[in-house]
This record gives structure tokens, C-alpha cells and sequence, in this order.
């Protein structure tokens, strides 16, 4: 079976994206980030998460060096989803060229009307307008992409200049047509599948490239398992115009990093639960044929002869076409989001003690981290309408409000409860009504109705209140 990726393509893609303006870290750059990751493994080590066995180890990249490892990792992430998708759409081309067939069948002439309505082909517009319609390197097309795709994109317009002058290109069809209802129309279809989807997978990671700081800024860990990392040229930019110390900024993102890589050290299910979710949203996907239809009449409508920009338009608003969970999926949705929000509030957590009372500036440099959390970049934005899956929690106060409340009333052991067994996480629910998470899973004899009440007029560390 050809793959559903082509994951050769995807990460040559990648690489073109995110090298724009990509730079290797300076050595000012490297010597604060390695300073600040020692700091923080020595600072985490009073706290009670336990080190991974290679605690100390630096990693300071560039752009290209975190595509390297994200390929790896997020290819487990898109792939399965990746695979259904396909394989809904692949189903839905099948019935598509059966219904073309019957209507051939029924009206043999179908075909020169509908070329004749397109005009002269052969004429140089017509040509312009079919290479704009995303024949790579065509006008308005897709673009600069990947070595060895011009050659292919110069060769399928001649045949589409040969073909037109000797008025061929309705025979094209029909053969086609034929080809493809003697056969399986998807495996004719799904090398070009894999294709659009690998284009599609590389500009969403070389997007994410430019904008990540860490190897955890997703929700989920997107370098190998037990390590941390900093874009060197993508903390600069994040912070510019702050007037920040950038030694500070350093700190708090490295021991933020290692706070994360801990967790995951700790909690040896935790990879594999995410991966089995993501499975199961997966097989849990449909294609909304009807949505289809309207989205390509949409991105038709788009379409001007006489704009060579508007081809370009539509290609972008097809990219951006956003798939959205199924009813089925979103309770899969949710639990995932439930991981993720409390893996990240934990982690906030153990960075936040670990840091109080070290740095003059720890307030703003949060702040402006908060706010990057609660603005979606392009990159998360574009990784979201490919999957469907949106991993970033809608509001990521409900899982800062759970840790602050359960440390409350159990402390770091009982923080732990919530991550020792997938079978002991919170609910949905349960991670708004950290009482009723509480009463489920933990003996502690009576639990107020409301627990959040046990914290007094401060929520903790944060300075938020819990009832807020």
C-alpha cells in the first residue's frame, strides 16, 4: 500500500518554511540558554519531581534542528489521523467517479460541452489559468516547493499544451474516467493523496518551527523522549521589545522545559495515552461529504480568469479549510485536552516554586507567556485544521484552578493520584469540580461541597483566586 504521508516530501517542506529568517543561536545565545538549563535541573532538584537519567543535558537549537526531531514525533500524531482522512475522502472519489461514469454513460457528449464552457485551452490564458489552478510553479500557484516537483509541474503543462492543440483533452477525460472505473479509483488517487497531504503536514510543521520556543509549547512533547530543548532565534523574537533581561528570560523558559521533561519522565504511560487517544479520534472520523462540496464551490466562486492573484486565493482558503470533530470525537477531544491542560499546569506549577522569590522580573515574563498561551499561532492554528484536533485547552485557568485546589488538600502525593494511572485522571467535568474528582478517587474522609473554598482567599502561588 503506497503511504498516506509522504513524509520525504512533508520534511523537505518543512525545512523550506522554517529556514526563513532562521539563524544558528549566537554564542551569547547558547552560553545563557546552557547557564540557565544548569540552573534550572539544580533549582527543580528541591522540588519533588524526579530527574530524568540524563538531567543536565543541553539542547539549544535552531529551526532546523527542532523539525529534525518534531518530524519524528508529530508524525505520530498525524499519521493515524492522516490515514482516515484519506481514507473517508479516497471513499467518497469512488462514488464521485462511479456517478461520472453513469452520466457519461447516459450522455456521451457531456464532456466537449463542459470544455467548450472553459474556452479556448489552447490559447495562452487558458493555459495561464489551468497552471494557476495548482499546478506547482504555475502562475498564482503554490509556489517555490521542494527540488524535483518543477520539473514534474513543466512537463504536465505541455502535456496540457499538446493535448489542447490537438483537441485532446476530452478523450483525456473520458480515458481517464474509464481508467478510473475499470480499477479502484483510490489506489489511482493515493500517491497523489499522500502527496497534498505530505505539502499540507510540511507547512504545518515549518509554520510551528518559526513559532515554538520549546520542545513543549504544544501541549504534547515534540522532541525525544527525556529531553528538552530552546529555539535560540525564536526566544528573541518572542520577547523582543519587552525590555526583559534576557537572562532571566532564559531561566524561566529552561526550568519551565525541564519542569515538562520530568513529567514526562515520571509518568511512564503518559506518551502512549496521548498516542491511543489520538488513535481513537481517528478511527472516530467522517467525512462531511456535503461540507466538501460547499467548500469547493466556495474556493470555485473564488476563481477570476482575469486575476491571476485570485487563483492564489483560492489555494490559500483551501489550505485553510478547517476539519472539524465529529460529535463522536469530541469527548476524545475533551479527555485529550484534560491531559494536556493538566500536564502543562503541573509543570507551570513546579517552574512557578522552583523560581519564587529568585527573579525581579519572574511576574512580567510570565505574563507575557500567559499571553502567547491564550493567542493560537498560525502554526497551532493550521496544526488544528489538519487533524481537527485542537490540543490547546479552551481555558487553561480550569486546570491551574484543579492543581491549585488538589495541592491544597493532598499536597505534591496527592497531585500525583491525578497522573499515576490513565484510569485516575479527571473527567472533563471532574477537572472543573476538582471536589468531585476528589470524592471519586481519593479516601480523605468528607469533602466539602466546595473544595475550592479550602484555599482561602488566594488560590496559591499564582495569585489568583480558585472561585474566579
Amino acid at each position: 500500500m503506497e503511504p498516506i504521508v509522504d513524509w520525504s516530501l512533508a520534511e523537505r517542506t518543512a525545512r523550506e518554511v522554517a529556514r526563513a529568517g532562521d539563524r544558528r543561536p549566537t554564542p551569547d545565545e547558547r552560553g545563557r540558554l546552557e547557564e540557565a538549563q544548569r540552573l534550572a535541573e539544580h533549582w527543580l532538584d528541591e522540588g519533588g519531581l524526579p530527574a530524568p537519567p540524563d538531567a543536565g543535558r543541553t539542547l539549544v537549537l535552531d529551526r532546523d534542528r527542532w523539525v529534525d526531531d518534531a518530524v519524528v514525533r508529530l508524525r505520530r500524531l498525524i499519521d493515524p489521523i492522516a490515514a482516515a482522512q484519506t481514507e473517508g475522502m479516497l471513499g467518497m472519489a469512488r462514488r464521485q467517479v462511479d456517478e461520472l461514469r453513469r452520466a457519461l454513460d447516459e450522455d456521451p457528449d457531456a464532456v466537449e460541452r463542459a470544455l467548450e464552457e472553459l474556452g479556448d485551452l489552447g490559447g495562452e490564458e487558458g493555459l495561464a489559468g489551468l497552471a494557476g489552478l495548482g499546478l506547482p510553479g504555475g502562475a498564482g500557484g503554490l509556489g517555490d516547493l521542494p527540488e524535483g516537483l518543477g520539473a514534474q509541474a513543466d512537463a504536465m503543462r505541455e502535456q496540457l499544451r499538446r493535448l489542447a492543440a490537438e483537441g485532446g483533452l476530452a478523450d483525456m477525460v473520458r480515458r481517464t474516467v474509464d481508467a478510473f472505473a475499470a480499477g479502484d479509483p483510490a489506489t489511482l488517487m493515493r500517491p497523489a493523496a499522500a502527496a497534498l497531504t505530505a505539502l499540507q503536514a510540511g507547512q504545518v510543521i515549518g509554520t510551528l518551527a518559526r513559532q515554538v520556543v520549546g520542545h513543549h509549547d504544544l501541549g504534547i512533547a515534540t522532541g525525544p523522549a527525556g529531553t528538552a530543548g530552546l529555539v535560540a532565534v525564536n526566544v528573541a523574537e518572542a520577547f523582543d521589545g519587552y525590555d526583559l533581561d534576557p537572562a532571566e528570560v532564559a531561566v524561566v523558559l529552561a526550568v519551565t522545559e525541564a519542569a515538562h521533561r520530568r513529567l514526562h519522565h515520571a509518568v511512564t504511560w503518559l506518551d502512549a495515552h496521548l498516542d491511543a487517544l489520538v488513535a481513537r479520534f481517528a478511527a472516530l472520523t467522517e467525512i462531511d461529504e456535503e461540507r466538501m462540496r460547499e467548500v469547493a464551490e466556495a474556493v470555485q466562486q473564488d476563481l477570476d480568469p482575469d486575476d491571476p492573484e485570485s487563483f492564489a486565493r483560492a489555494i490559500e482558503r483551501a489550505g485553510r479549510l478547517r476539519m472539524e470533530p465529529t460529535d463522536a470525537q469530541r469527548p476524545v477531544l475533551a479527555r485529550l485536552q484534560v491531559v494536556t491542560g493538566l500536564v502543562g499546569a503541573w509543570a507551570r506549577h513546579e517552574a512557578r516554586a522552583a523560581l519564587a522569590g529568585r527573579l525581579p522580573g519572574l511576574a512580567r515574563i510570565e505574563e507575557v507567556l500567559r499571553r502567547r498561551r491564550a493567542t493560537q499561532g498560525d502554526g497551532e492554528e493550521r496544526l488544528a485544521g489538519l487533524l481537527g484536533l485542537d490540543l490547546t485547552p479552551p481555558d487553561e485557568g480550569v486546570a491551574e484552578r484543579f492543581v491549585a485546589t488538589v495541592l491544597d488538600v493532598l499536597g505534591s502525593d496527592g497531585l500525583r493520584t491525578a497522573l499515576a494511572h490513565p484510569e485516575t485522571l479527571p473527567e472533563p467535568d471532574e477537572l472543573a469540580d476538582p471536589g468531585a474528582w476528589l470524592a471519586r478517587t481519593v479516601e480523605i474522609g468528607e469533602v466539602p461541597d466546595d473544595v475550592a473554598g479550602l484555599l482561602g482567599e488566594d488560590a496559591g502561588d499564582d495569585g489568583t483566586d480558585a472561585r474566579d
